[in-house]
């Protein structure tokens, strides 16, 4: 992307996620603020996240990193549940 002649780089909601929740797995199972950021990342983008390409990323990381991808699975799946059940107590704006 360029703004202002300025080449920018964005990182995705879903790779922003995914970082948050490695980070988290350092104090795994204690939820820490990196579970806590992943959660608002979920929570925040719920509905316009791509899950499957989150998903397909978690089983990338358990093939090529297993103790680790499989705490990113357990982590994801805590934050995923919780945000699930935040996003329907959150009403809908009116437009």
């Amino acid at each position: 992307m360029t703004v202002g002649g300025v080449s920018i780089l964005m990182i995705g909601c879903e790779d922003l996620y995914l970082d948050r929740v490695r980070q988290a797995t350092v104090s795994w199972p204690h939820e820490d603020v990196s579970f806590d950021s992943a959660l608002e990342i979920a929570l925040t983008n719920y509905v316009t996240m791509d899950w499957d390409y989150v998903r397909s990323r978690l089983r990338t990381t358990v093939a090529t990193e297993r103790m680790v991808g499989t705490m990113m699975v357990g982590v994801s799946r805590r934050v995923r549940s919780r945000a699930r059940a935040g996003a329907v107590r959150i009403p809908a704006r009116r437009r």
